[in-house]
């Protein structure tokens, strides 16, 4: 499991950090190897100069939102990562563009809607009409 934080929740340096079952009295000894809790502290990721080659880090980047320049960066080695970036604006764009999804989504379940209802009355006029 995954936890991105954005407060410090752990008294290290590092910004991310794995957890181990380890047995309490033999400490040497990791019990269970999966699944482990990831622990990635946004703040701690922003004081540190982040490696735009890694691609932890370009995401951790775009997830972050912060580091504008380094964001740029990263989509401009990362596709999926810019790809990423353009459906989040998409999906976050202006009043309008929410708008016009809204309505194109409630013209879909009117017309499935409408749909159902006329063929409910096609078969009840088709079985009236046999009688």
């Amino acid at each position: 499991m995954i936890n991105i934080l954005d407060f410090n929740l752990l008294k290290v340096q590092d910004y991310i950090s794995e957890t181990e079952i380890v047995l309490k009295k033999h400490k040497e000894y990791e019990i269970m190897k999966h699944p482990k809790w990831y622990f990635i502290e946004l703040p701690k990721f922003r004081k540190k100069k982040p490696d735009v080659e890694n691609r932890l880090e370009q995401w951790l980047l775009f997830i972050d939102d912060c580091n504008k320049e380094g964001i740029e960066m990263a989509e401009s080695r990362n596709q999926t990562l810019k790809e990423a970036r353009g459906v989040m604006n998409y999906l976050t764009g202006d009043a309008e563009v929410r708008r016009l999804a809204e309505l194109r989504e409630r013209w879909a379940y009117d017309r499935a809607r409408d749909l159902k209802l006329a063929d409910e009355k096609g078969r009840r006029t088709w079985q009236e009409s046999r009688n």
